[in-house]
């Protein structure tokens, strides 16, 4: 008798663990889902009212009502989800919004929230960034490259064949030539001018 009770005991705590792992468990994986979820849609709403324009700039219910459906479609989820929006604006590129999904759970209802804020910036990727060098030699251009912006000349990039040695830069003035071409970091479009 005494073995019985404790072998009873024994599966009451292992089914208590287990619902208590699985409760947490499945809190966690809905949080991160929430997370990137409401995150992603957000972005993505946000790139697509600067790149379309299929919202007028005071047409915030139309654009607010295409987050809260981007972000319910790539949810997969029998939840129920109350969405608070605290700031949009339009003009500037802002979104601030809090979704709170209530999900059921063995004994309680569970409930997590994502609040997150998306600022849309003129942001540029300086690696994507290539410049145009060109060399001109009596105002005809002889020879024109792309230089990924940062990167140095070197003097295999010199145009061949013209009779030219020296090259001035139509800016700053300043003479290259195959020995010191290396030191010209290209950081913005160059014109090259044929020195005699």
């Amino acid at each position: 008798m005494k073995n019985a009770v404790i072998g009873f005991c024994s599966i009451i705590i292992l089914l208590l663990a287990g619902m208590a792992i699985s409760t947490a468990e499945g809190r966690t994986m809905r949080q991160n889902e929430l997370d990137s979820t409401l995150g992603a849609a957000m972005v993505q709403s946000m790139e697509i009212l600067t790149m379309s324009k299929d919202y007028e700039m005071e047409d915030k219910e139309a654009f607010v009502s295409d987050v809260i459906q981007n972000a319910l479609v790539r949810m997969n989820s029998d939840s129920e989800y109350d969405v608070e929006v605290y700031s949009v604006d339009t003009e500037k590129g802002i979104l601030d919004a809090e979704v709170t999904e209530t999900y059921t759970q063995l004994f309680v209802p569970g409930k997590v929230t994502a609040r997150k804020t998306v600022v849309l910036d003129d942001y540029t990727n300086e690696d994507d960034v290539y410049y145009s060098v060109t060399f001109q030699k009596s105002g005809n251009v002889v020879k024109q490259i792309q230089v990924h912006g940062g990167d140095f000349l070197s003097g295999a990039l010199l145009p061949q064949g013209t009779g030219v040695t020296k090259w001035k830069d139509k800016d700053s003035g300043t003479v290259y030539t195959a020995s010191n071409i290396a030191t010209l970091a290209v950081t913005k479009n160059l014109t090259l001018e044929a020195v005699s």
